[in-house]
């Protein structure tokens, strides 16, 4: 029973990660429209302009990754009366969720990347 709570709290804060780097990443598109819109028109191609909203944001999730990694190493021994069957530094444990993230931060990133490649130049300029 445990273990099924904990998944399920698990997978509430994957759809809110997922969910919380969408908005945050259609807003920084919303916000740069201008800016995507000279670039295309300056003659980049759809792929450049996915390959920059993805970076950014790969940069961010490294960062929270690396951040979060630190306070879980901190935070270790407090932990350890929460884990069942799992040791507070075990690098099987920790290389999961990390992948994890970065499997739904990628996903959350898809969406925004696609949206920024087809902003039109003439759009985004007229506005």
């Amino acid at each position: 029973m445990n273990a099924r709570v904990i998944y399920a709290f698990v997978a509430a804060v994957l759809v809110l990660v997922a969910l919380g780097l969408y908005g945050l990443l259609m807003l920084v598109v919303g916000e740069r429209r201008r800016e995507i819109g000279v670039r295309m028109a300056l003659g980049a191609t759809p792929m450049d302009v996915m390959e920059t909203v993805v970076s950014g944001a790969g940069r961010l999730v490294a960062v929270g990754i690396a951040v979060g990694l630190a306070l879980t190493l901190a935070a270790g021994q407090a932990l350890r009366t929460l884990l069942f069957g799992v040791a507070p530094y075990d690098p099987r444990a920790l290389a999961g969720g990390v992948a994890a993230l970065a499997l739904v931060a990628l996903a959350a990133v898809v969406m925004p990347a696609r949206h920024a490649a087809r902003i039109s130049a003439m759009d985004a300029m007229r506005q």
